[in-house]
């Protein structure tokens, strides 16, 4: 609205004709003339703070279509001055004042969508890693020990077959002895916190700062640790 003329020029309009009723109406119920002046004063000043805040604009019309027929009836000898009517009239000026100042303090009034528009987001924050744990004193911290290998024992029938080596089928143990040998299982952070003797969190910490390598990760994204990548300890602190 602060830019727009014509919803200025309706405003002023309107409270120019309904203030001389107003006005009217506090000079018939007894106001003397610097008082009565200050009754259409009071609802201009609610309507122009209902209008900027977008709250309570119907109440603020309503009670001067309100005031202005009553000012009208009056001036025709329709409405008698009576004790209600004089009551009424002298709780304007309060009444608006309280209505004023809510609105004013109001914590849910809107803002305006310009100053919306134009408001620049607050930069995020980043986030500071957590310092690692390190080894509580007196964690007693196990060798790494790589699991046994199974080996398979043939048997011979025949003695005369024992200068020839029996051919089996391909992916037996017998001919996996002739490759490489096979990989041991993959430990989770439980295996290697069992393995030192320390808590999961510790492990993870020892991750975040580089000190245990992580060698792949599963389907459900948890770490994976390689038996003979984890490092040795001494004294209780990895090297």
């Amino acid at each position: 609205m602060n830019n727009d003329v014509l919803k200025w020029g309706a405003l002023i309009a309107a409270l120019v004709a309904t203030a001389s009723a107003e006005y009217e109406l506090a000079l018939a119920v007894g106001f003397n003339t610097w008082v009565a002046a200050a009754v259409p004063g009071a609802l201009d000043l609610y309507t122009v703070r209902a209008l900027r805040t977008g709250r309570e604009v119907l109440t603020a019309v309503v009670a001067m279509i309100g005031v202005n027929a009553a000012s009208h009836l009056v001036t025709a000898g329709l409405l008698p001055v009576n004790v209600p009517l004089v009551v009424a009239v002298s709780a304007i000026a309060p009444l608006v004042l309280w209505r004023i100042h809510s609105l004013g303090t109001a914590p849910d009034a809107p803002r305006d969508a310009q100053d919306t528009e134009d408001a620049v987001p607050s930069p995020a924050v980043p986030s500071v890693p957590p310092r690692p744990e390190v080894v509580p004193a007196g964690t007693r911290l196990l060798p790494l020990v790589a699991p046994p290998r199974p080996t398979v024992t043939l048997e011979r029938e025949d003695a005369q077959d024992g200068d020839r080596t029996p051919e089996l089928p391909p992916g037996t143990q017998q001919d996996a002895e002739d490759g490489p040998p096979p990989e041991p299982p993959l430990m989770t952070a439980n295996d290697v916190a069992d393995h030192y003797g320390i808590k999961p969190s510790t492990v993870r910490n020892w991750v975040a700062a580089g000190r245990i390598p992580v060698h792949s990760k599963d389907a459900t994204g948890r770490n994976l640790f390689h038996p003979d990548q984890l490092p040795k300890f001494q004294v209780g602190v990895p090297v």
